[in-house]
């Protein structure tokens, strides 16, 4: 039967697990649980090529996958290129692999043998934990972007007296309001102060408006 795909809303979940019964109980229980399974690896060479392929939204990895590398150094190295939270799954807990997986910034862990709440759990957790940690990361970038700009227009700035252009710092001249718009979040509107207003009357042969006049 043809699958059909699925809506942008759905999160999309890649696995990677070497015990072929488990891997085919996670593909089934990833559907009852609202998420679409996009793909599926047994070991971290072939997991590092079909999830760029792929394009998860989240990682359930494995941490034990026998020959090879395994779940942490995986995850390791896909973090290094993508940005993709990883879920860990382990039939173990000791101090020392928990240890190695917070050098690799987990995302969180289920334990073998999981329920389906665990694993719904632990992906809704990733995800939101993600998408706060994207947020603030452009946050952080605009602030940056903000403070350049700030700072280009502090100290002393060279303005023409004649046409009023802005120098900048590869002694190139912008306009004022193009050099103001480049550096702040600043918009223009563009029209006439009173006096050039009058001024532009008079250039045409037309005599300003009064403006005490009522009418």
């Amino acid at each position: 039967m043809a699958t059909q795909t699925p809506p942008d809303t759905v999160a999309r979940v890649f696995v990677v697990e070497d015990e072929a019964l488990i891997a085919m109980e996670l593909l089934d229980r990833l559907g009852e649980l609202g998420y679409h399974a996009c793909g599926h690896a047994a070991n971290g060479e072939h997991a590092l090529h079909a999830i760029a392929r792929a394009t998860p939204d989240v990682v359930l990895m494995d941490i034990h996958l026998g020959p090879g590398i395994d779940g942490i150094d995986t995850a390791r190295q896909l973090q290094e290129t993508h940005d993709i939270p990883i879920v860990f799954l382990t039939a173990y807990c000791d101090a020392t692999l928990v240890a190695r997986a917070a050098q690799v910034d987990a995302f969180g862990y289920v334990l073998k043998p999981f329920t389906a709440e665990a694993v719904r759990a632990a992906l809704a957790m990733a995800l939101a934990r993600h998408h706060a940690a994207r947020g603030l990361r452009d946050v952080n970038a605009t602030l940056s972007a903000d403070a350049d700009r700030v700072a280009a227009l502090q100290g002393i700035v060279p303005i023409c007296m004649q046409c009023k252009k802005i120098c900048d710092t590869h002694q190139r001249w912008h306009r004022l309001e193009a050099f103001l718009s480049a550096h702040t979040h600043a918009q223009f509107s563009h029209g006439y102060c009173p006096e050039c207003a009058r001024q532009a009357y008079m250039d045409n042969g037309i005599a300003p408006p009064n403006r005490d006049d009522p009418s």
